[in-house]
């Protein structure tokens, strides 16, 4: 893919990191690599495109997010690193989009997050007799059979 210049990979469980070198070092323009949250990738990722980026002569900085993933980003700061190389360990994947996430193992839907203060609120205002009266209209009526109503069946609604 010599003319990739862009690729999120964001939460992806089963990218692996022998596929991943491939890509590399066949994607000479590529400039922003997001491999957040893909946690089987290892340290060979970096030094593929450390040794891929070393030899580009189109001056295009490689920018590669490996938080949340295998790969030891501070290993590869003691070594030679290439100017157009940027390794960031930032995580930008969200667990919850993963293919792999167990929404039944966590508080994920804000009625569970927020349940007991749910049940707190005084909602007795949105007593449908109330709001009939107030607006002299039967509103509980009218929605239920909406759709079912003929021309003649207009004003029936209204008290």
């Amino acid at each position: 893919m010599p003319k990739l210049q862009i690729l999120e990979c964001r939460g992806c469980p089963n990218l692996k990191s022998p596929g991943l070198c491939s890509l590399i070092e066949d994607s000479v323009q590529i400039a922003h690599l997001d491999l957040s949250g893909c946690n089987n990738l290892s340290n060979n990722v970096i030094e593929t495109a450390n040794k891929a980026t070393k030899n580009r002569t189109n001056n295009i900085i490689l920018k590669m997010f490996v938080g949340g993933t295998g790969i030891d980003a501070d290993e590869s700061r003691n070594k030679e690193v290439s100017p157009f190389l940027n390794v960031l360990n930032v995580d930008l994947s969200e667990p919850h989009m993963r293919p792999d996430f167990d929404h039944n193992d966590a508080n994920f839907f804000v009625d569970e997050l927020f349940l007991d203060e749910l049940d707190d609120i005084d909602d007795s205002f949105l007593d449908s007799d109330e709001i009939d009266d107030m607006y002299d209209f039967d509103y509980f009526n009218y929605f239920q059979h909406r759709g079912h109503m003929s021309d003649d069946d207009d004003d029936s609604y209204f008290i």
